[in-house]
């Protein structure tokens, strides 16, 4: 998309209209959140097995470590799932 593009009249109606909206739907959720109504509480455990903390992003290099296969088996596991190249799991 190019920049001229961008400067074209009608997009920046547009982005005013789209800002607005947003506006207006955090504070329509901002009204109903306190108004008296309670958030749960999270879930600890799901079919009696705890829930995990989720995993920062400064965790990432422990998911590539190079003694994770050694460690998890994690070709095995594939293998036995019958998982193919190009599959999401």
């Amino acid at each position: 998309m190019s920049s001229s593009h961008l400067a074209h009249p009608g997009n920046c109606f547009l982005i005013k209209v789209n800002r607005i909206l947003a506006f207006a739907m955090t504070f329509v959720v901002f009204i109903s959140a306190s108004a008296g109504d309670e958030i749960p509480p999270p879930l600890t455990e799901y079919y009696g097995r705890e829930i995990a903390q989720t995993m920062h992003y400064a965790g990432a290099p422990w998911l590539i470590r190079n003694s994770r296969e050694r460690e998890e088996d994690c070709s095995t596991m594939l293998k036995n799932l019958d998982v193919k190249a190009g599959m999401t799991v």
